[in-house]
């Protein structure tokens, strides 16, 4: 966040970012896309995987059963989450240090 609004808000004009302001604009519609596309994929997760997966845990420490393919399987794809969320915001801080590198 750059003073009170996030990198993405502010209008790239020649005055801020000077002859990029093209190149600024296309970043900071990337950026907004990316940010939306991260938390749409976490929300999914959430209600998707995480609920069940909750579900299934209990009922494993209930039963005292480790094997279970289901809950293998959804673990899986916890560790694939977490590795899409760090890539996403590696990207989203990539993004937004290219942008305040042109803001002059």
């Amino acid at each position: 966040m750059y003073r009170n609004k996030y990198i993405y808000e502010y209008a790239p004009t020649k005055r801020n970012f000077g002859v990029n302001a093209s190149e600024v604009k296309e970043l900071q519609f990337e950026l907004k896309l990316l940010i939306e596309t991260v938390r749409q994929y976490n929300i999914d997760y959430l209600m998707n995987v995480q609920s069940p997966f909750l579900e299934m845990e209990q009922q494993i420490v209930e039963e005292h059963k480790h094997e279970y393919p289901e809950y293998i399987e959804l673990k899986r794809k916890e560790v694939e989450r977490d590795k899409y969320i760090e890539e996403g915001k590696a990207k989203i801080k990539a993004i937004e240090w290219h942008i305040r590198e042109m803001f002059k």
